[in-house]
């Protein structure tokens, strides 16, 4: 009998140890795939994108250190502000409160832009129409959907076609850096080409990149203030003046370097919350 139970438990014990090992094996196997996966995928110019995003989950953040989170839906950007909490450097750099006040009105406006468009929803107090996520390109900018309140959750294509807009205000151009300018400047053409052709009675604003902080330029060889300021050139070229205007809003949060002001920025790349009122507040005037 003893001889039984202890040849039964020898076989239990082989079993198992098969069993954990297979398993074992399977999951690093899947983790080693997903790893690979995602490094393949990622070439240069889409990594210099991809610093972009993670920065820009420290962007937009409050005194108490909260940020918005990457989302495809505009809202939940919004909500999420209150909801993570950055690192200790980033919480003892925030020391600017949100602003609560309303700037105004512009809800016949829409604003279609990456991170620092969605900093200008969660904290400019405008009513306005949002087509903003963190990373958005002009690579990715038609795959994209967003929740948009008045609407619902839509593709810009969809959204284009759904409600008419007196103003379209357009900021894209810091996640591509790293890619082919011309090839990018031609893309952001046709954007404004079907963004004409889908709202007829609209002024298109093309507004320039903010630039990033000096020590961010100094230190980036993608993402830096002279590649910004060539693109800037070439998307300023698109505006007629009329039916499409080209604003430039650096000069608000500029040192005398030309650099995105430190007092102006948590992360060299973002604004605090009381500067996108500020923002807010001069784009307003230009609509007047």
């Amino acid at each position: 009998m003893r001889r039984t139970v202890l040849r039964v438990s020898a076989i239990f014990a082989v079993v198992a140890f098969a069993v954990t090992s297979l398993c074992a094996c399977t999951f690093k196997k899947q983790s080693g795939s997903a790893v690979s996966l995602s490094s393949a995928a990622l070439s240069p110019a889409e990594s210099a994108s991809d610093v972009s995003r993670f920065e820009a989950k420290a962007s937009a953040s409050d005194s108490t250190g909260s940020k918005v989170s990457e989302s495809t839906s505009a809202a939940s950007q919004k909500n999420s502000v209150s909801q993570q909490s950055t690192t200790s450097k980033k919480t003892s750099t925030v020391s600017k409160k949100p602003a609560t006040e309303s700037t105004g009105n512009l809800s016949d406006t829409l604003f279609i832009g990456d991170s620092r468009t969605v900093g200008l929803m969660a904290y400019g107090g405008l009513s306005s129409d949002f087509f903003a996520t963190v990373g958005m390109s002009v690579y990715n900018i038609y795959s994209e959907s967003v929740s948009v309140p008045s609407v619902g959750t839509v593709t810009l294509h969809g959204l284009l076609g759904q409600k008419q807009y007196r103003r379209v205000f357009l900021m894209l151009g810091i996640n591509e850096i790293g890619y082919d300018t011309t090839t990018t400047a031609n893309k952001y053409r046709a954007l404004l080409d079907k963004i004409k052709g889908r709202q007829p009675n609209a002024t298109i604003y093309v507004q320039a990149n903010l630039h990033v902080g000096r020590e961010k330029s100094n230190s980036d060889a993608v993402i830096n203030n002279e590649a910004l300021n060539r693109y800037n050139k070439k998307i300023a070229a698109f505006a007629d003046g009329k039916r499409v205007v080209y604003l430039d809003a650096n000069s608000l949060f500029d040192d005398s370097t030309g650099a995105l002001s430190s007092e102006r920025t948590p992360d060299g790349v973002h604004l605090y919350a009381n500067d996108y009122v500020a923002w807010a507040k001069w784009i307003e005037k230009q609509c007047k």
